[in-house]
C-alpha cells in the first residue's frame, strides 16, 4: 500500500489503520455536533478527587463542565468541555481568551484556583482535517 501525506511525503506499508472523526465517515444520518476542549495544566491540584466538576449555567447554550484528568493520569490537569453552538462560538476566541473564559468558570467553583502553567485549546469545528458535520452538510457556523 502506498500512502502520500500533506507535503508529498510517501510511505509504503503492508497495512494502514485509519482513524477519523465521525464527520469524515459516510454515516451522516448519525448526526454529530461540535465538542471543544480547553486543557488546563496546573502546578498543583486544588479541586476534589471526583471525575467531573460543573456548575449550572443560566441557559443550555453555555453548558460546560470540567473533566478531572488528575484522577486518571495523576497529573494536575482539568479539561473544560464545551459542546454544540457554544463550542463553535468558543472557536472564535483566541486561545488565550478561551482559556480565560474557562478560568472564569473554574473560579466560580474554586475562587482560590491558580492560573494554569500550560493550556491547550482544540478547534474541532474549524479544523480542516476533522470535517465536522457542519461543513459536510453545508451548515454555516
Amino acid at each position: 500500500m502506498l500512502v502520500t501525506v500533506d507535503g508529498g511525503r510517501t510511505f509504503v506499508a503492508d497495512a494502514v489503520i485509519v482513524t477519523v472523526p465521525i464527520g469524515v465517515s459516510a454515516i451522516l444520518d448519525l448526526g454529530m455536533g461540535n465538542k471543544n476542549k480547553i486543557a488546563l495544566h496546573f502546578d498543583h491540584v486544588f479541586w476534589p478527587n471526583v471525575e467531573l466538576l460543573g456548575t449550572v449555567a443560566p441557559t443550555s447554550y453555555s453548558c460546560g463542565y470540567f473533566l478531572n484528568l488528575h484522577k486518571a493520569i495523576g497529573n494536575p490537569v482539568l479539561v473544560y468541555m464545551a459542546a454544540g453552538r457554544f463550542a463553535y462560538d468558543l472557536e472564535k476566541l483566541s486561545k488565550e481568551d478561551a482559556t480565560k473564559f474557562a478560568m472564569v468558570q473554574l473560579k466560580k467553583m474554586f475562587p482560590e484556583a491558580t492560573e494554569p502553567v500550560q493550556y491547550l485549546v482544540s478547534h474541532w469545528g474549524t479544523n480542516p482535517r476533522s470535517l465536522q458535520a457542519s461543513r459536510i452538510m453545508g451548515i454555516k457556523t
